[in-house]
């Protein structure tokens, strides 16, 4: 499974930082030849009974997780797109919304990590978080990548 993380990787490694989140699925598809709850169902290896009981709560947390990364591309959007133009006022903007983000996703996870908890078990839902938020990181890191840095500005 590590060598197809590394793949992935590799090949996320040749998107852009505007990629929407449709992209970002359809990259992780093309690289494993499979639909996303395909993958977490393989890596999570669930019984009949953690399965019915998992995906329901799993379809709930994507949904808002989704969301969450849609906002978070579009902050990043606007700072690629006003980059030459920064000022202190309008680069302290976006950043404080991409923490305010964070936030928000790290309240979602805490949310939802209490519902699989209940609804599987706390193994299976902390492994369920570490998959996700390996594919996560691997996609922000990738676009913070992309974008200038602040030290980069004339």
């Amino acid at each position: 499974m590590k060598n197809l993380f590394i793949a992935l990787f590799i090949m996320i490694s040749g998107a852009t930082y505007a990629q929407s989140l449709q992209q970002d699925l359809a990259l992780i598809q093309s690289i494993f030849g499979k639909e996303k709850q395909e993958l977490i169902t393989d890596y999570m290896s669930l019984n009949e009974e953690q399965s019915t009981k998992f995906w329901p709560v799993y379809d709930a947390y994507e949904k808002e997780r989704q969301a969450l990364v849609r906002e978070r591309l579009q902050k990043i959007s606007d700072y690629a797109q006003k980059y030459g133009e920064l000022t202190d006022e309008s680069a302290g903007k976006i950043m404080s919304a991409v923490l305010d983000n964070d936030e928000k996703l790290v309240k979602l996870e805490k949310k939802y990590l209490g519902k699989m908890t209940k609804a599987v078990d706390g193994v299976v839902a902390v492994r369920y978080f570490q998959l996700e938020n390996y594919l996560r990181n691997l996609v922000f890191a990738k676009i913070q990548g992309d974008i200038p840095g602040i030290h980069e500005m004339k």
